[in-house]
């Protein structure tokens, strides 16, 4: 399939001075001039790229550093749209979508932008806006502030406002809390992101969905629900065929598998699996944190990674937890959990973030295992954040504590039937 070309043309400033056009193309062309100034005879056509050696310019090697960050920036920006099944982008989306990921896009001119159905190209619109009317730094530096935040942390920036959706939004929230940002924090963010959807649909950019909405609380159930022992065996032990069947498959995979990001789910297969002291184990890197990571592979995990020799197909986060929230109601997970407002039946928070604190809960109370190592397994930098994942519920605290005073009492009892004895023989 046809894919944008780039070039970097040579722009005449006089006749010893000349500048880089970037140019590219797909469905139409766009270009603009990199700003840089170099000597005209330093540039060469054929590689399109400027001539390096001890008599010419240092300058020379540092553009032409920057002309290779800008191929592959904009080439990564394209598989990002394409990967999200986007295939209508002009050039200038290109552009701009890679100049807002370097941190220097220029808001000048942006009000002509033709794509204002894009979240983020209406965002820019509305900050130009908010100049021209005078409001102050402060409060345009706040929806600056707060548009970089979706730009970092939200899985397809290009997205239109006819295509988010609640569930979509609730998972950026759950991001960000992850990422540590405190709920009062986030609610800002909240708050700033309804006002730009809400002036869009004044404006007539889209007409709104009964499946968009704001009304999310900032407790974030989801985020601290997990499986109980019995649920997961049951979503292990179902049967699902299809659709139902990947998502479970990939869910308990990413459970068992380091409590893996929906972000990670694509490295858990065949082959990054390896053998060691007849052991397999799964090497990957986490995609958030750039950690590489080892962990076990149970043969029950094996026998589901083999089923995908080539990984996971591709699928949305947001169709996983629509997926999976059918499951859970198939299930008859139907149980009112509390929220600050309302209740609302325990499927309805079941999202792949759910897998993540599933391990930690379940290595943590049921596995005893060590929480810094666990956080090793998740990526957690901070055992703040860490924290938010085990939380127990009052069952699960008395449990816990029942099972730690009798392997107390099993380790009195050995050292006063063994242990002693032998201590006491000997000194007699």
């Amino acid at each position: 399939m046809k894919r944008a070309s780039i070039r970097f043309n040579l722009k005449k400033r006089n006749d010893k001075q000349g500048d880089i056009l970037v140019s590219i193309s797909y469905k139409g062309r766009y270009q603009e001039s990199l700003g840089r100034h170099f000597n005209i005879s330093d540039y060469k056509p054929d590689t399109q790229r400027l001539r390096t050696s001890s008599s010419s310019d240092p300058q020379n090697a540092e553009i032409n550093q920057e002309l290779d960050e800008i191929n592959l920036g904009v080439k990564k920006v394209e598989d990002e749209f394409r990967k999200n099944g986007d295939f209508d982008y002009k050039p200038k989306d290109l552009w701009n979508r890679y100049k807002i990921d370097k941190g220097h896009l220029d808001l000048k001119g942006v009000e002509s932008n033709k794509h204002l159905d894009r979240v983020v190209n209406f965002w820019e619109w509305y900050l130009v806006e908010l100049k021209k009317k005078g409001k102050s730094s402060a409060s345009i530096k706040v929806f600056r502030s707060q548009r970089n935040l979706f730009i970092k942390y939200f899985s397809y920036p290009e997205i239109r406002f006819k295509d988010l959706t609640s569930n979509q939004i609730e998972e950026l929230l759950y991001k960000l809390l992850d990422e540590g940002y405190r709920p009062k924090s986030v609610e800002v963010f909240q708050g700033i992101l309804g006002t730009i959807i809400n002036k869009a649909k004044k404006k007539g950019i889209h007409e709104g969905s009964p499946h968009l909405g704001l009304d999310i609380d900032l407790k974030v159930q989801s985020y601290e629900i997990s499986l109980s022992r019995e649920q997961f065996s049951q979503l292990e032990n179902a049967r699902l065929t299809g659709t139902f069947d990947l998502v479970r498959d990939m869910f308990v995979c990413g459970m068992w598998l380091g409590g893996a990001r929906y972000g990670d789910w694509t490295e858990l297969k065949l082959s990054n699996v390896y053998k060691e002291d007849n052991k397999r184990w799964i090497n990957y890197t986490q995609s958030k944190t750039g950690q590489e990571i080892d962990l076990p592979v149970e043969d029950w995990v094996y026998s589901i990674l083999k089923k995908y020799p080539d990984g996971f197909p591709s699928l949305t986060n947001d169709a996983i937890n629509e997926n999976l929230k059918a499951i859970g109601k198939a299930l008859g997970w139907t149980q009112l959990i509390k929220t600050n407002k309302g209740q609302k039946p325990f499927y309805e928070k079941f999202t792949s973030h759910v897998a993540r604190r599933t391990f930690a809960t379940h290595m943590y109370h049921y596995y005893d295992l060590d929480p810094l190592l666990i956080m090793t397994c998740t990526g957690h930098k901070t055992s703040e954040n860490f924290k938010k994942y085990i939380r127990l519920d009052t069952f699960q605290k008395k449990d816990k504590a029942r099972r730690v005073y009798q392997r107390v009492g099993k380790s009195r009892q050995k050292l006063r039937n063994g242990a002693y004895k032998k201590v006491f023989t000997e000194a007699a």
